[in-house]
């Protein structure tokens, strides 16, 4: 009875010890890192480039933080280096465009109507195609298209099931 009592309190004292793990939340550092990703060298200055380089090697390395500072200041260095990028002449601003595919790409079909989410789908199939073009008038309105279309999603109808269950259970 001892070494069983022993054993039990040795596995209490291990699971009260036990310390959980920080909830980090990467979402945001995750989207900043695609956006930068999607992003072509050739459209920017070099000096520009080379400082968005620099924080999208940052952000990458945050991935395994467990400090939600840490991963807060990769974030906002990253999406900074993005604001601060400078095109090379005669290029084609895709930043906006590119964050707009990121959210839209992000979302759920099931959270929303059909009608809506085949606006969607049908606004992100044209801006990921505008990912080509050399024409900032053409890129500017997909990016804007489906901004109008992420914005006008209509959330798919919520199913309480409360009743149901209560008539089943009795």
């Amino acid at each position: 009875q001892a070494e069983v009592d022993a054993a039990a309190k040795a596995l209490k004292d291990a699971i009260a010890s036990l310390e959980l793990k920080p909830v980090v939340d990467y979402t945001e550092l995750n989207r900043q890192i695609t956006i930068a990703q999607a992003l072509k060298q050739n459209d920017y200055t070099v000096e520009s480039w080379k400082t968005l380089q620099d924080a999208l090697e940052e952000a990458i390395k945050a991935r395994n933080s467990t400090s939600q500072t840490e991963v807060g200041a990769a974030t906002k260095a990253l999406k900074d280096a993005i604001e601060a990028l400078e095109l090379a002449p005669g290029a084609v601003d895709y930043v906006e465009l590119n964050r707009q595919i990121t959210i839209a790409e992000g979302l759920k079909e099931n959270d929303y109507t059909a009608d809506s989410w085949k606006v969607l789908q049908d606004a992100l199939k044209k801006a990921i195609e505008a990912r080509n073009s050399t024409s900032q008038t053409e890129v500017d309105a997909a990016a804007k298209a489906l901004k109008d279309a992420i914005d006008a999603l209509e959330s798919a109808p919520v199913v309480d099931y409360t009743e149901l269950n209560c008539q089943i259970t009795i």
